[in-house]
């Protein structure tokens, strides 16, 4: 299942899937938003996933407003526990695999979705206390950087 929070996200892949052969496609009429505003978010569990640095925003949509943590329906993909949104990218360049985990191995893996990764030699810097990692040019330009000298 694919629902769109109300953006054009959702038409442009819809058509992607019928040209690969996709055919029960259903478009929700103004997308989750819309739902949530018709219907309130009683019956929602968990969080909405958003293509920006939020990764996730509560089902009121108002990121501002302090519910506490954003509940996830997926569990850790790490320990299985219960996890916390947002989502992460894998703190390994390399991979940068998008998962959910839950607060305590976010910590002991450094950001990471796996052992392997905690290892790998493109890193971007440790978590900070808001879940945000520097943009990637960041480490592009530290590298070249390191390699002038």
């Amino acid at each position: 299942m694919m629902y769109c929070t109300g953006g054009i996200r959702c038409d442009i892949y819809s058509t992607v899937m019928k040209k690969q052969g996709f055919e029960n496609l259903y478009t929700l009429e103004g997308g989750i938003q819309n739902y949530l505003r018709e219907e309130g978010d009683d019956h929602w569990k968990g969080s909405l996933y958003v293509f920006d640095s939020r990764m996730a925003v509560p089902p009121h949509l108002d990121s501002t407003r302090n519910d506490g943590h954003l509940p996830a329906v997926a569990p850790c993909a790490i320990c299985g526990a219960r996890a916390d949104a947002p989502h992460l990218n894998c703190a390994n360049v390399d991979c940068n695999k998008l998962f959910l985990a839950c607060d305590k191995c976010k910590l002991e893996q450094q950001g990471c979705c796996c052992e392997v990764c905690t290892a790998a030699p493109r890193m971007l810097r440790p978590i900070k206390k808001d879940g945000y990692y520097a943009k990637l040019h960041t480490y592009v330009k530290a590298k070249e950087k390191a390699h002038e000298v």
